[in-house]
Parts: C-alpha cells; structure tokens; sequence
C-alpha cells in the first residue's frame, strides 16, 4: 500500500512538474504576442506619421518655385510643374524642453519670394514635435525627411543626425548629404527611428531598449 502511494505521490509531482512547464511556456507565448502587437502598434504610428509629413510636402507648392538645381520641371503637356521647397536641405534641433526648432542649413539660401519657405520650416518643426510625442523616441530616436537614392543602405544604429550639413549625416541616417553628387535628382524619404523595449533584461537586470527603424519613400 505503501509502495503503491509512492507510486502515485510520483506521478502526481510528474503531473505538477508537466504543467508548470506548459503555464510557463503559454505565458511566454503571450509575452511575445504582446510584444509583437506592440511592435505592430508602433509601425503603424509611424507610417501614420510618414503619410502626414509626405501630404505636407505635396501640397506646399509655390507658384513661383518651378527650378531646382538648374532644372525645371514639366508636365505632359509642358506646363511647368512648380517644386515644393527642399525640406532635405532643413535642419532641427531640440532645446532642453524637447521643442523643436527648424531653419535651412547653413550655406543654402532658400529662393526668395516663394509661398512655403517658411512654412516648410515650421511644418517640419511641426512634424518632429508630433513624432517626438507619439513614438517611444527616447534619447535615440527621432525622424527625418532626406534625400536618399538607395533604401538599402543601413543607417548607423545610434540613431539619426538632424542637421543634413553635419559630417555624420550620411553615416547616421544613410541619406545622402546636400554636396552628394545625385542629391538634387534624388527623390524624397521619410524616416523614423523609435526604441522598443526589449523583454530580455541584461545583466544589471534593465530592460534593454532596441532601436526600430522605418523608412517610405514619397
């Protein structure tokens, strides 16, 4: 009789051993599509956001700027076509307060007399503002419209440079820079970094927080 309750007493711990096995892997397996719904949320923001801005700049053009770069633009039946203005030519910073402020780089004079010049700089200001409160940015983070030929090229993994006159602009956004040869031809990007908070803790025992990156072009 014993013997026979040791048995079961065996079986029963068997049984326990099992089932906290399966409560453990069904609650993993409900963190990671937690994760992964928020992962999805978050993407969704941000082409929210990159279809904002691209509507922005669709509809910010002014008569009286029809060239760029020495070019001119027409339609199909040669009527000139007139150019918004070059908002990758824009640089952004952020006081201490996170409010962003945007003006043209230096060196670049915008042309004279157009509608949108300045509100090119206060709708990128705008924009920025509205990511910087609807994405999980943290120190890293950010958006950016550029000029950009190639989206397989990488962007560096610390995060975006705001300022396309900067010597790390290339490296960090993998746009190209205002002096690149193709600059002027090339067609216009949006692109948004966040960070994502990563389940796995590290070795102090913190969350570790992994840069997302999403980029359209217009």
């Amino acid at each position: 009789m014993v013997k026979h309750s040791g048995i079961i007493m065996i079986e029963v711990l068997v049984s326990l051993v099992i089932l906290a096995i399966g409560i453990l892997g069904l609650a993993s397996l409900q963190l990671y599509s937690m994760k992964n719904s928020q992962n999805a949320y978050w993407r969704s923001i941000a082409s929210d956001l990159a279809n904002d801005l691209a509507d922005r700049i669709r509809t910010n053009r002014s008569p009286k700027q029809t060239t760029i770069e020495g070019g001119v633009m027409k339609d199909e039946k040669s009527a000139i076509i007139p150019f918004p203005p070059d908002y990758a030519r824009i640089a952004c910073t952020a006081n201490s307060s996170g409010v962003f402020t945007c003006n043209w780089i230096s060196g670049y004079t915008a042309p004279a007399n157009t509608a949108g010049t300045n509100l090119a700089m206060s709708d990128l200001a705008n924009w920025m503002q509205l990511a910087a409160s609807s994405l999980p940015v943290g120190s890293t983070g950010g958006a950016i419209v550029c000029r950009d030929n190639d989206l397989s090229n990488e962007p560096a993994s610390s995060g975006p440079s705001l300022d396309p006159a900067a010597a790390d602009f290339s490296t960090k956004t993998g746009c190209l820079a205002p002096t690149a040869a193709k600059f002027a031809e090339a067609p216009y990007v949006i692109k948004i970094w966040w960070q994502e908070q990563e389940v796995n803790a590290t070795s102090d025992g913190k969350s570790t927080a992994v840069l997302q990156y999403f980029a359209t072009p217009i």
